[in-house]
């Protein structure tokens, strides 16, 4: 089994990156330093100890393993081991390796911390990620050390930057994920679709939590995680409906949908943010490369060296003269300051706003200021924030659509047959009929713009000759190619209109919504179920 080797173990390359950001960036500690990390950690000061998840769940990742390479399917295109962890059936290559890494002590602990972690049994205040940045603030925490150790945690570099946090914690989370992926395959198959399916919601609640954090990549991961994790709770779903003896019935299935308000509980999205560490970052660089008479100081090309190599330490030597010009023709402190607020204030203004609101075609106050001039502020705010903005509205479409689509099959387990009309879910199985967060119908009259549902061939009889229904699919991962899935009356589909606003039928299906495109987004079935389907008649599965 392999091992995830020990980050103590890395000493040539880190001794030689703390070197150079030594001798880059050996300015004595500050009050800018200081303050501004002690402002973003102070936004999590009223998380109560009981109520910290990250002191459940990070200590008990210290000693996750790494997933055996035969558990992510080398064989499938692409680079993520997530994404395939999340195809990797019960049978075949690598599930035996799986399982012996699933069910090692190390990971069986891991899951038993995640469970503890997400708790909300008690109906009072959600638990919550309440890890604070740098090395400083973590070594006064409860097993604090043990985390610096093992590099789990928000590394600032020495003197700490918020511009050039590493969060080192996110790669033992991403094992989490795999590891969550093989247990849901694993209690699938033994019958267990609801505990299946509880545990994926854990895992929803955990991408809750992150989604909550400050840092622009935090929250990116968080949503993304959510957004997995309803995917393979319809794929839980999916799997259990297409077997002769279901293991979920009508009764569970509405509990289920009742954990999944966003309204309720632990999900609470319309308190998500955007995140705020952008500002924080911005104003304690504003504090170390101006003088107090608002010009650039002779630290401004050190440090901006240091913030411009981000992970490319080694590259920073070469970045110092560039940044020493861009200092006598960089706008001023109070100038750079006050940009700084501005894309802040621009951003989170944006966040509030509907996402057909006709505004957010406006140009961003980020993008109307200069790459030269303003390069503090564009360098603080590099990540990409439209990016997020993406990943909450298919997160929207993922969690309505997983709604409806649980509604409907607990309408057919309920009655026999599929519902005439996706209203007709509605209040038994839902209690409101939710919109599709890209279907622009009936808005501006305040109607509710349902997403598409239809039974092949039921609904899209054309002739005598039509027995079957096919969808072409793009499916999840970008370096793989197209491929059919042909439903039948035995199926029924649920879809998004996706970024172009048109009912298509479902013919062409695509889960990258990040520009618009001629196609629909599928919620049922299940892409990910329809790709292992496709794997397993290919090949790629036996």
């Amino acid at each position: 089994m392999s091992h995830r080797p020990a980050r103590s173990a890395l000493p040539s390359t880190l001794a030689l990156i703390a070197a150079i950001a030594c001798t880059l960036a050996a300015v004595p500690p500050c009050r800018a330093q200081d303050t501004e990390i002690d402002k973003l950690n102070a936004l999590y000061s009223h998380i109560s100890s009981e109520k910290r998840a990250d002191l459940v769940l990070l200590s008990a990742l210290i000693g996750l393993e790494a997933p055996p390479a035969e558990a992510i399917l080398p064989r499938v295109p692409g680079d993520d081991p997530v994404s395939k962890t999340m195809l990797l059936p019960a049978e075949g290559p690598g599930w035996t390796d799986a399982i012996a890494w699933a069910s090692a002590p190390s990971q069986r602990a891991a899951l038993d911390a995640l469970k503890r972690a997400t708790d909300d049994e008690d109906g009072q205040l959600p638990m919550a990620f309440g890890l604070p940045y740098g090395l400083d603030a973590v070594a006064d925490e409860p097993g604090g050390l043990d985390l610096i150790d093992a590099r789990m945690y928000t590394d600032l570099g020495d003197p700490p930057l918020l511009a050039t946090a590493n969060h080192g914690y996110i790669p033992e989370l991403d094992d989490l994920v795999s590891l969550v992926n093989i247990q849901a395959t694993l209690l699938s198959s033994e019958g267990r679709q609801l505990d299946a399916v509880e545990l994926l919601i854990d895992l929803l609640y955990l991408g809750r939590q992150m989604a909550g954090r400050e840092f622009l990549d935090e929250s990116l991961w968080g949503m993304n995680t959510m957004i997995l994790a309803l995917q393979r709770i319809r794929d839980v779903a999916y799997t259990d409906f297409r077997t002769d003896a279901h293991s979920l019935d009508d009764a569970t299935l509405v509990q289920i949908i009742g954990r999944l308000d966003e309204n309720l509980g632990f999900l609470r999205l319309d308190r998500l943010r955007f995140p705020r560490a952008g500002r924080f970052a911005g104003d304690q660089i504003v504090g170390l490369v101006f003088t107090d008479s608002d010009m650039a100081s002779t630290e401004f090309g050190r440090i901006m060296a240091r913030v411009g190599a981000g992970e490319h330490a080694l590259t920073m030597f070469s970045q110092v003269p560039r940044w020493n010009t861009l200092s006598m023709i960089h706008s001023d402190r109070t100038a750079t300051g006050d940009n700084i607020r501005m894309v802040q204030n621009d951003w989170a203004q944006r966040w509030t706003l509907d996402p057909f609101d006709p505004r957010l075609a406006n140009q961003t106050y980020q993008d109307s200021l200069g790459s030269r001039r303003d390069a503090i502020v564009q360098i603080v705010f590099r990540n990409d924030a439209q990016a997020l903005f993406v990943a909450r509205r298919t997160l929207d479409t993922e969690l309505t659509g997983t709604r409806s689509a649980l509604a409907v099959l607990a309408y057919v387990y309920k009655h026999g047959l599929f519902p005439p009309l996706l209203a007709s879910v509605r209040p038994h199985f839902l209690k409101k009929i939710d919109d599709d967060p890209f279907n622009p119908d009936l808005r501006a009259r305040g109607g509710v713009p349902e997403f598409q549902y239809f039974v092949p061939i039921r609904d899209t009889l054309q002739g005598a000759r039509v027995t079957t229904y096919p969808i072409v699919v793009d499916i999840i991962e970008p370096t793989a190619p197209n491929f059919q899935a042909i439903l039948d009356e035995t199926h029924f589909v649920l879809y998004s209109v996706g970024p172009d606003g048109k009912k298509d039928w479902a013919k062409n299906i695509r889960e990258d919504v990040s520009e618009v495109f001629e196609g629909d987004y599928l919620i049922w079935p299940p892409t990910i179920s329809l790709y292992r389907q496709h794997m397993r008649e290919i090949g790629q599965l036996q």
